[in-house]
């Protein structure tokens, strides 16, 4: 009997032992072991390392220096060249005039050659004019419809006034007004005496007039539609009446 009772005591002992031994192994291990589950098992994530940084752009300290742009040397630039004009404009004035019989305002342009000492008014609705410096030539046009009206101003050099009007009958005849053009002195319509010659072709009145200014000439070249003579007949009747020469 007593025999017994302590196989039945050791017989305990053992299995407390084995049961303490198999909760040791069951709870133990490393992270990353799997562990049973009523589903299966599922793999614990591994512990992670901190991130490496990547290297960015290295900050401007207050020491480091930041290099400016480097101005342009204004000196070294070419300085744009200016011509003298061969003729300046004045500002606009309101004169009176006849149109058609009748006194009407209107404003004109005063204009200046002054190396030759020229001045006269234009009327202002012909426009700013078109100048060459190279043949002295100064030229105002107006469209009228599908017609142009335009008044030249030249200055020949060192040519007299007859040598001018024989000039000026050729460029008439080259441009299809050839025959008639009888030259005339004329004083009346102007403040200086001149030579002029008028004709009539392909529906325009055209015409020049030739004034002397001192060893030079100067030459008021004319061509307008028949339409537009009352109009522009005033318009040069102006011009001539303020033009004026210092000698």
């Amino acid at each position: 009997m007593l025999q017994s009772f302590r196989w039945f005591v050791l017989l305990t002992v053992f299995t407390v032992v084995l049961a303490g031994c198999g909760a040791t192994s069951g709870n133990g291990g490393d992270a990353g072991d799997e562990v049973e589950s009523g589903e299966g098992s599922v793999e614990q994530p591994a512990a992670q390392t901190p991130a490496e940084e990547t290297p960015g752009e290295e900050p401007v300290s207050d020491e480091q220096t930041v290099e400016e742009p480097v101005a342009e040397d204004e000196s070294a630039a070419e300085e744009p060249t200016v011509e003298t004009e061969f003729v300046t404009a004045g500002e606009p004035k309101e004169i009176e005039t006849t149109i058609e019989g009748m006194p009407e305002k209107v404003t004109v342009t005063p204009y200046t050659i002054a190396s030759y000492g020229i001045s006269y008014d234009m009327r202002t609705d012909m426009g700013a004019p078109e100048v060459d410096s190279d043949t002295r030539t100064v030229t105002y046009a107006t469209q009228m419809g599908d017609d142009a009206a335009k008044i030249t101003v030249q200055v020949l050099e060192n040519t007299s006034v007859n040598d001018a009007v024989a000039q000026m009958k050729e460029i008439m005849a080259s441009e299809g007004y050839g025959g008639g053009g009888a030259v005339d002195d004329n004083a009346d319509a102007a403040s200086l005496p001149f030579k002029a010659a008028n004709y009539q072709a392909d529906g325009y009145y055209a015409g020049f007039k030739v004034f002397g200014v001192g060893e030079h000439s100067l030459v008021v070249k004319h061509s307008y539609p028949f339409d537009a003579g009352d109009g522009m007949a005033a318009v040069m009747n102006e011009m001539l009446s303020s033009l004026a020469v210092k000698q």
